[in-house]
């Protein structure tokens, strides 16, 4: 029962989209933009001319995008689209930056997950949470974990995963298990944190696997996705 989760790029600046056509330079200047680069990719994501070129002044002017500030990190989806076993969910922020997210998913369920309170420290293109609690519920299922974990341009790494919490309303749970899967972040793979357990006495489907994951990108904001 896996699930692939694709970041599609992001004009909330998806790292992998944006932060790829930053030029990094002497810290005391601001970033180079590369311009045609960025309008083209943001103009795919049906941003406007005129809302394209104030995101790129902000970015040259080292701004963060709405699109990847903790404020706005529950945004609910202006858009969600459902396809067989794929739900598209597209965002909007204030400043006018966009998100995309792909999820494949198996017919079963997954519900976005929170990831709140705990230190959170954050520059324009890091982050680093301490004592961050990643929770998601699904029907009677509720999960939790605390967890501690960093991220910037090019990295990603989740630094302990402890503390696991279970509630299956009705019903009861076994098998559980709370692991760091990749500890850190590659250029094609997110750093996992995962909750696994079997929840058992549920009407109508008796019991059911399920995964309550952490995810640290290489580039990006880390999330939070419950699959059942």
């Amino acid at each position: 029962m896996k699930k692939l989760i694709k970041l599609l790029g992001v004009i909330g600046m998806s790292f992998i989209l944006v932060l790829s056509l930053i030029v990094p330079v002497n810290a005391q200047e601001k970033p180079k933009i590369k311009k045609e680069e960025m309008k083209e990719n943001f103009m795919n994501m049906e941003i406007d001319e005129k809302t394209t070129e104030k995101l790129i002044m902000k970015l040259e002017n080292g701004e963060e995008l709405d699109s990847f500030k903790k404020e706005f990190e529950n945004i609910e989806p202006y858009e969600t689209i459902e396809e067989d076993l794929e739900i598209t969910e597209k965002f909007v922020y204030p400043d006018g930056s966009r998100k995309i997210v792909t999820i494949e998913a198996t017919p079963n369920g997954i519900t976005t997950g929170k990831i709140s309170g705990g230190d959170r420290e954050a520059g324009t293109y890091w982050y680093n949470w301490k004592d961050a609690k990643v929770s998601a519920s699904w029907g009677v299922i509720t999960a939790s974990f605390y967890a501690d974990f960093e991220g910037s341009r090019g990295f990603g790494r989740i630094n302990k995963a402890r503390d696991p919490s279970i509630s299956v309303l009705g019903g009861t749970f076994r098998s559980k298990s709370l692991d760091r899967t990749r500890i850190n972040a590659t250029q094609y793979n997110d750093a996992v944190a995962q909750l696994y357990f079997v929840a058992e006495g549920l009407q109508d489907i008796g019991s059911t696997t399920v995964y309550l994951r952490l995810r640290v990108p290489y580039n990006g904001n880390a999330y939070a996705k419950m699959q059942v």
